[in-house]
């Protein structure tokens, strides 16, 4: 419901139901997931503005997206097939991590859309430590999610990682079977 909460209130306040929007966005264009080289792989790109757009039109140097240049995001949308059609056939040879990177460089908001493979590099959530390298009873050594949120003061600790209906007996016999 987090993520419907705008459209939960424009249907609350008319007859109208507003349509899904999937990767798209209401206010910026182009806006979605493109396929890049590599099985499933994929990268986000988001064009807030017309200045991010004229970079991307730089970025991607085709004749089609090139006369579009200057169009503004009514515009875009209208062209959305030609424009979407240029950045698939743009992005489908590459590499997402280096794609990522390459946009990032020059301000476009792009990010390799994230898999297991690609987050365990993920260079922010490393240096977040995001991931804590613990042991489970059944598994040895494995990696989870850690805390999410630190505090000056806070030590964030990931205790015993519970194994599948490892707590069953317990549950059972002290929780459930009180009355």
């Amino acid at each position: 419901m987090h993520y419907l909460s705008v459209a939960v209130a424009e249907a609350s306040r008319s007859d109208q139901f507003p349509d899904r929007l999937g990767n798209t966005d209401r206010s910026m264009y182009p806006h979605d997931a493109y396929r890049c080289a590599g099985d499933d792989q994929w990268i986000a790109i988001a064009v807030r503005d017309d200045a991010d757009w004229r970079k991307l039109v730089a970025e991607i140097g085709t004749a089609e997206l090139s006369a579009l240049h200057d169009a503004g995001v009514a515009e875009r949308r209208t062209a959305a097939a030609i424009i979407d059609a240029q950045i698939s056939q743009w992005t489908a040879p590459m590499n997402a991590l280096d794609l990522e990177a390459r946009l990032q460089r020059v301000g476009i908001p792009a990010h390799a859309v994230a898999n297991t493979l690609i987050v365990k590099e993920d260079a922010q959530l490393a240096q977040r430590e995001h991931f804590v390298r613990t042991t489970h009873t059944q598994l040895g050594e494995v990696y989870v999610e850690g805390v999410g949120f630190c505090f000056s003061d806070m030590q964030p600790h990931v205790g015993k990682i519970p194994s599948l209906g490892g707590d069953t007996e317990w549950v059972m016999r002290e929780i459930l079977g009180k009355r």
